[in-house]
């Protein structure tokens, strides 16, 4: 009978989209074709009454008359059920890999299980002794039924993304009162409510047109939003965020028709008394293992990529989005990173209403280490600038050999005995940076947030002081005869910077603390000549 009614509810896709806050973001897909499921329950066409009565007959198939409720021990029984059911799909999909019926996997027939990911034999052959191993329980050279019916309960239990599983889960959601029974009210209710957002034209009937195309949105919205809906975060909650172009490569993961290979890596976040959000950026098909210290409480995560993520580790009551970008779908291709994170800020207000907190580069291949403790530059902050002593500027260093001056340095050194222009020290570009910092720190030019262990001084954008020079008086690049030349010049106060310079030529102006040039076209506090 609870068979039988999840059934029901699972060919109706939308009813969960009515009243479940993750339905944006969980996927469910029917072990059952679409024009199947709707002949069956609906034969052609339903009315809501026909179609709440089919619900309740199958609501009260089998029970006492008199208990007209489903109890949390109905409930508990059903999950049980559920689990059995997929641990049995998953068993009769290795049936026809046992060639000698003999109830048992051989390490040959493992191979011949995994198909033709792999590119050559060989490979296949050496992973498929690796998954025999480790499937093999007792050791006894071959994989019974009941060690994989074993192995697939564990993983179905802990990673909790089992088809089945989410739907005994969902099942829960359909006590609006929460009061752990479902009762004949609760069920018209929500079979009414479900009835009206499927019949899209309101003619009162449910077509097969309109049947299947809710199911297609309903396995297309999850992929296609970047919204936690209506669901209100707490006030303290911290929002941290991490790009991992590419973890560790999972042995036994999967690998897809592009050839790429599924990755693992750790987050692990440790020792935060607030609620925690994160958002995770993967560059590759990724598992995200997540590894939480006590007291420590992750409230929502967000998956963002163009390939297949997953996500192990939490506890049942953390919200996950998995937005998968495509075109003009989901949360996007996020391409934040310690170089450019102007995407990052306006992405975390989208979603939890308030800008990152912070962001933390990964340690290590497929490691990252999320600590409140790591504030703004505590990795490098003792590093402090020591200028080098200069007491002749026109003595050249013991080691230093003359060589031949290149064609394009004469119009440079002319400019320089004219007194147009000097070149550059270090002191120089350590006053451009005293000034910038300076002002970042009173008013931000940029919406980013800290980079933990990263001081503010150095996400700033630095002076190639071997390239770079600085302006003495008025003037131009076509006055000086540098206008084909790609030069850096600093512009002191009270100068103009140099104009008709080339489009190569990065200008940092101390006047207005702005700098523009080639370099700067992915830097967020530059930009590039000519925008």
């Amino acid at each position: 009978m609870l068979k039988n009614l999840i059934r029901i509810l699972a060919s109706l896709p939308v009813l969960f989209l009515s009243i479940n806050v993750y339905a944006e973001d969980a996927k469910y897909q029917s072990t059952y074709e679409s024009p199947r499921v709707f002949n069956k329950f609906f034969k052609g066409g339903v009315d809501l009454d026909g179609f709440t009565k089919n619900i309740l007959r199958f609501f009260k198939s089998g029970r006492d008359g008199a208990k007209d409720t489903f109890s949390k021990q109905d409930l508990d029984e059903l999950r049980k059920t559920l689990l059995d059911q997929a641990t049995y799909r998953q068993l009769t999909g290795l049936v026809r890999f046992d060639k000698n019926l003999d109830a048992k996997l051989s390490v040959n027939e493992m191979v011949l299980s995994m198909g033709s990911n792999y590119r050559g034999q060989s490979s296949r052959s050496e992973e498929g002794l690796k998954r025999h191993s480790m499937l093999d329980l007792d050791k006894d050279g071959s994989i019974s039924y009941q060690e994989m019916a074993t192995l697939t309960r564990e993983s179905i239990a802990s990673v909790e993304r089992n088809d089945s599983y989410f739907l005994a889960r969902e099942y829960l959601w359909l006590d609006p009162n929460k009061d752990n029974i479902i009762t004949l009210d609760e069920l018209k209710f929500l079979a009414g409510k479900a009835f009206r957002t499927s019949d899209i034209n309101n003619d009162g009937l449910i077509s097969l047109a309109e049947y299947n195309k809710v199911k297609e949105y309903k396995n297309s919205h999850a992929s296609s939003t970047c919204s936690f809906g209506n669901i209100e975060f707490p006030k303290d909650l911290v929002v941290y965020a991490s790009l991992v172009g590419k973890g560790q490569v999972y042995k036994g993961g999967t690998v897809f028709k592009n050839r790429r290979v599924q990755t693992i890596t750790k987050v692990s976040v440790n020792k935060d008394d607030r609620p925690v959000a994160l958002i995770l950026a993967g560059g590759e098909p990724m598992i995200w293992e997540i590894d939480v210290s006590d007291n420590t409480d992750i409230y929502a995560v967000v998956l963002i990529s163009r390939y297949e993520q997953e996500i192990i580790g939490l506890n049942k009551k953390t919200i996950v989005l998995n937005s998968k970008s495509r075109k003009g779908q989901g949360c996007g291709y996020v391409s934040f990173s310690d170089q450019n994170l102007v995407q990052l800020n306006p992405l975390s207000r989208r979603l939890f209403g308030k800008s990152s907190d912070m962001y933390f580069v990964p340690e290590r291949l497929g490691e990252v280490t999320i600590n409140s403790k790591i504030i703004e530059g505590t990795v490098k902050a003792n590093k402090k600038y020591k200028p080098s002593p200069v007491t002749n500027i026109e003595a050249s260093p013991s080691y230093y050999t003359p060589r031949r001056i290149l064609p394009r340095e004469v119009e440079i050194l002319k400019a320089v005995s004219e007194g147009y222009i000097r070149t550059a020290m270090d002191q120089d570009t350590e006053i451009w940076l005293d000034l910038l910092e300076r002002k970042e720190r009173v008013s931000p030019t940029i919406d980013v947030p800290l980079i933990a262990g990263v001081t503010l001084r150095e996400t700033l954008p630095k002076i190639y002081s071997g390239n770079a020079y600085v302006v003495l008086k008025d003037t131009s690049c076509t006055e000086m005869n540098l206008n084909a030349q790609s030069l850096s010049f600093i512009v002191p106060k009270g100068i103009n910077p140099p104009e008709n310079c080339s489009p190569g030529t990065d200008i940092y102006d101390l006047n207005t603390l702005s700098c523009t040039g080639a370099r700067f076209g992915r830097h967020p506090h530059c930009r590039t000549r000519g925008y």
